[in-house]
């Protein structure tokens, strides 16, 4: 994250895997924006590990690949240049 933000990259999804609640609540904490930390007009989202319906339902991301591939339509929504 730190990384992204001294890059100039200020949009930013972060996909976490299944039992991520210190992951989450570390970001939350450390890139709180109401304190302070301007990212103009940017944003850092987490998209939480999901299950998928039905039978293929039963298990959870299968890696990185898979997290991306699972929310690609997220990504074609806004218009993405760089892919960390």
């Amino acid at each position: 994250m730190s990384n992204c933000i001294n890059s100039g990259i200020n949009k930013v999804y972060i996909l976490t895997q299944f039992n991520s609640a210190s992951l989450n609540r570390h970001l939350s904490r450390a890139y709180n924006f109401g304190n302070g930390l301007s990212f103009g007009d940017g944003y850092m989202e987490v998209l939480a590990a999901t299950q998928t319906p039905g039978q293929a339902g039963k298990s959870w991301f299968q890696g990185t690949a898979d997290a991306v591939r699972q929310f690609h339509w997220l990504f074609e929504v806004i218009e993405m240049t760089t892919v960390s």
